[in-house]
């Protein structure tokens, strides 16, 4: 089975709304900056609805200690920058791993951040952030080394402070700018 079998148990919950797991994928640098400053990763779960609709929770990655189970998943980094690999049975990895001890994040609606940056996206963009070691971030960046959307102007963007599977209602804020 291929780690996409692992996605279906995982569920979030935007206003009571579920959306199941997708799949996850990294960004580098990060494609949201906290007051102009990137990250040097960003790790995105992206979630859809029986409907289609998407719900991105987004994770900045720092370096420091290596990150939850990235030690079994990166041995399964492609040796070619887009080849796909999977994690099969046996090396199962749970993505809620890769979540800081604070789910307090920013939320605002948006686009996808990879063709065909389909609209209509509710980012949930934590507001802590975890660590990766520098040589896990190296590795991926042998690969990857800028993956990310150039950062989008600010106009129009509503953002407020949330935790995950909360109902507050969104109001201006200043930061992260999405990309």
């Amino acid at each position: 089975r291929g780690l996409g079998d692992v996605y279906k148990r995982q569920t979030l919950r935007v206003g009571g709304h579920p959306f199941r797991l997708l799949q996850f994928h990294f960004h580098s640098p990060s494609e949201h900056t906290e007051s102009g400053r990137e990250h040097e990763l960003e790790l995105h779960l992206v979630h859809r609805d029986e409907l289609g609709n998407y719900a991105v929770v987004a994770i900045f990655i720092d370096e420091g200690a290596e990150l939850g189970d990235t030690s079994v998943l990166w041995p399964y980094l492609p040796e070619v920058a887009d080849e796909m690999n999977h994690v099969y049975e046996g090396e199962l990895v749970d993505p809620t791993d890769f979540l800081p001890p604070s789910l307090r994040h920013y939320q605002y609606h948006g686009s996808l951040t990879t063709p065909p940056c389909t609209e209509a996206v509710v980012w949930n963009v934590l507001a802590s952030s975890v660590t990766m070691s520098a040589e896990q971030i190296a590795q991926f960046r042998e690969l990857y080394a800028a993956n990310a959307r150039p950062v989008q102007a600010r106009a129009a963007w509503c953002l407020a402070p949330h935790v995950i599977g909360s109902v507050e209602a969104p109001a201006p804020s200043q930061d992260p700018t999405p990309r």
